[in-house]
């Protein structure tokens, strides 16, 4: 988990029954990733994260 922003947020990767929500959300449409902070987030190198912008 990482805090990033002025709100504090966590951020993660979110998993439920071993699939990966991040990744599926992404996928289907639902949400865009922000890229602005991949090159100092722990997930820039995840597959899910390449895939889509990082």
């Amino acid at each position: 988990m990482q805090k990033e922003g002025t709100y504090d947020r966590m951020l993660g990767v979110v998993y439920c029954n071993g699939i990966n929500l991040n990744d599926a959300i992404l996928d289907a449409g639902l949400a865009d990733l922000y890229s602005k902070f991949c090159s100092s987030s722990e997930f820039e190198n995840s597959r899910w994260a390449r895939n889509h912008g990082c």
